[in-house]
Protein backbone atom coordinates (compact mmCIF):
# COMPACT_ATOMS: atom_id res chain seq x y z
CA UNK A 1 0.00 0.00 0.00
CA UNK A 2 1.36 3.52 -1.06
CA UNK A 3 1.53 6.40 1.99
CA UNK A 4 2.05 10.12 1.75
CA UNK A 5 3.21 13.17 3.74
CA UNK A 6 2.01 16.17 3.30
CA UNK A 7 3.57 19.51 5.20
CA UNK A 8 2.52 23.33 5.27
CA UNK A 9 4.82 26.07 4.38
CA UNK A 10 4.21 29.58 5.08
CA UNK A 11 4.47 32.40 2.53
CA UNK A 12 5.86 35.61 3.12
CA UNK A 13 7.45 39.08 1.17
CA UNK A 14 4.42 39.55 -0.26
CA UNK A 15 3.77 36.07 -1.62
CA UNK A 16 0.27 35.38 -2.21
CA UNK A 17 -1.15 31.36 -2.24
CA UNK A 18 -3.62 31.45 -4.57
CA UNK A 19 -1.14 33.44 -7.36
CA UNK A 20 1.74 30.89 -6.23
CA UNK A 21 -0.68 27.75 -6.61
CA UNK A 22 -2.04 29.12 -9.92
CA UNK A 23 1.58 29.24 -11.27
CA UNK A 24 2.80 25.70 -9.83
CA UNK A 25 -0.39 24.19 -11.52
CA UNK A 26 1.04 25.19 -15.06
CA UNK A 27 4.50 23.87 -14.02
CA UNK A 28 2.46 20.61 -13.15
CA UNK A 29 2.69 21.04 -9.32
CA UNK A 30 -0.26 20.60 -7.16
CA UNK A 31 -0.19 22.73 -3.99
CA UNK A 32 -3.17 23.85 -2.39
CA UNK A 33 -3.56 27.61 -1.06
CA UNK A 34 -4.21 27.22 3.26
CA UNK A 35 -6.61 29.77 2.47
CA UNK A 36 -9.19 27.00 1.28
CA UNK A 37 -9.31 25.59 4.38
CA UNK A 38 -10.97 28.78 6.09
CA UNK A 39 -14.11 29.82 5.67
CA UNK A 40 -13.60 33.86 6.25
CA UNK A 41 -9.84 33.23 4.75
CA UNK A 42 -8.11 34.48 7.95
CA UNK A 43 -5.57 31.01 7.50
CA UNK A 44 -1.87 32.15 7.51
CA UNK A 45 -0.19 32.53 3.94
CA UNK A 46 1.16 29.79 2.68
CA UNK A 47 0.72 26.11 0.79
CA UNK A 48 -0.23 22.58 1.75
CA UNK A 49 1.84 19.83 -0.37
CA UNK A 50 1.55 16.73 -0.92
CA UNK A 51 4.32 13.66 -1.17
CA UNK A 52 1.92 10.94 -1.78
CA UNK A 53 4.06 7.87 -3.05
CA UNK A 54 6.65 9.30 -5.63
CA UNK A 55 9.95 8.85 -5.97
CA UNK A 56 13.01 10.91 -4.96
CA UNK A 57 13.31 11.99 -9.00
CA UNK A 58 9.58 13.25 -9.31
CA UNK A 59 10.06 15.01 -5.70
CA UNK A 60 13.18 16.58 -6.86
CA UNK A 61 11.40 18.07 -9.99
CA UNK A 62 8.27 19.21 -8.23
CA UNK A 63 10.52 21.25 -5.40
CA UNK A 64 12.55 22.83 -8.84
CA UNK A 65 9.65 23.36 -10.65
CA UNK A 66 7.49 25.16 -7.41
CA UNK A 67 10.91 27.34 -6.54
CA UNK A 68 10.24 28.61 -10.31
CA UNK A 69 6.78 29.35 -9.56
CA UNK A 70 7.58 31.13 -6.23
CA UNK A 71 9.54 33.65 -8.06
CA UNK A 72 6.85 34.04 -10.23
CA UNK A 73 4.68 34.69 -7.70
CA UNK A 74 6.82 37.67 -6.82
CA UNK A 75 6.29 39.05 -10.11
CA UNK A 76 10.21 38.35 -11.05
CA UNK A 77 10.12 35.41 -13.38
CA UNK A 78 13.90 34.25 -14.15
CA UNK A 79 14.18 32.30 -17.07
CA UNK A 80 18.17 32.58 -17.74
CA UNK A 81 19.11 31.67 -13.61
CA UNK A 82 18.39 29.75 -10.51
CA UNK A 83 15.48 30.61 -8.81
CA UNK A 84 16.85 32.33 -5.61
CA UNK A 85 15.76 32.08 -1.80
CA UNK A 86 11.86 33.63 -0.97
CA UNK A 87 13.07 35.28 2.39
Amino acid sequence: MAAGLQAAGLLCGGLDGETVAAAAAKRDVEVTPLSRYSQNRTAPVGLQMGFAAMDTKEIRRGVRELAIALEAGRGAFPRNRKPRAVC
